[in-house]
């Protein structure tokens, strides 16, 4: 009987904790898609330009951006006060990265542009903006624009502060002793009745 009791106290754990990483993910969307929004609203932002600006050197000659190379314009920037590691902005990435955590520039657009349905017009608008544009050229290898720099920062800023905070809901889905399928199962379950 008392094992009984034991179980079904874990099992409310277990439910209460999956329930709580679920509305964490469905915010943490809710608030990256608005920000994510609002750069690309931005007319001076052009994420090729800014793609390849964000690059260093050696990320540059591979076409990619990694951890380092967004910790480091990050840490740049003046109206940026917030710590983080390179762990935490690799942990941002890891939904847009490839297997080895870097962003392909289509990986780094994931990251950047809306993605639901109804914005589908914006990133088209986005992506043909550098096409037909002589500001496109201008010098984003120094600075961007003050705009796009502070939207950009509220688009990492966020996606850094969700992945700490998915990750505290990740290791207490293990403490709980919740298998990764359950998890999984238990997500599309969830966001297919959203």
């Amino acid at each position: 009987r008392v094992k009984f009791v034991m179980t079904s106290v874990l099992e409310m754990q277990q439910d209460a904790a999956l329930n709580s990483f679920i509305r964490a993910v469905d915010s943490a969307e809710e608030i990256a898609e608005g920000r994510r929004r609002r750069l690309a609203e931005s007319l001076e932002f052009f994420p090729q330009e800014v793609f390849m600006a964000l690059q260093s050197p050696g990320s540059a000659s591979k076409n990619y951006l990694s951890a380092r190379d967004l910790h480091t314009w990050l840490s740049q920037q003046h109206h940026y006060t917030c710590l983080f590691t390179v762990e935490d902005v690799a942990v941002s990435m890891l939904p847009a990265a490839d297997i080895f955590g870097e962003l392909s520039y289509e990986g780094f657009l994931r990251m950047v542009l809306p993605s639901q349905a109804n914005d589908e017009w914006l990133r088209d608008a986005v992506l043909s903006r550098g096409r037909f544009s002589s500001r496109a050229r201008s010098d984003y290898s120094s600075q961007f624009p003050v705009e796009v720099s502070v939207r950009l920062v509220n688009v990492l800023d966020h996606a850094i502060d969700s992945g700490r905070e998915l990750q505290a809901h990740r290791r207490q889905l293990v403490e709980l002793g919740v298998p990764a399928h359950v998890v999984s199962d238990f997500f599309a379950e969830a966001t297919s009745a959203m």
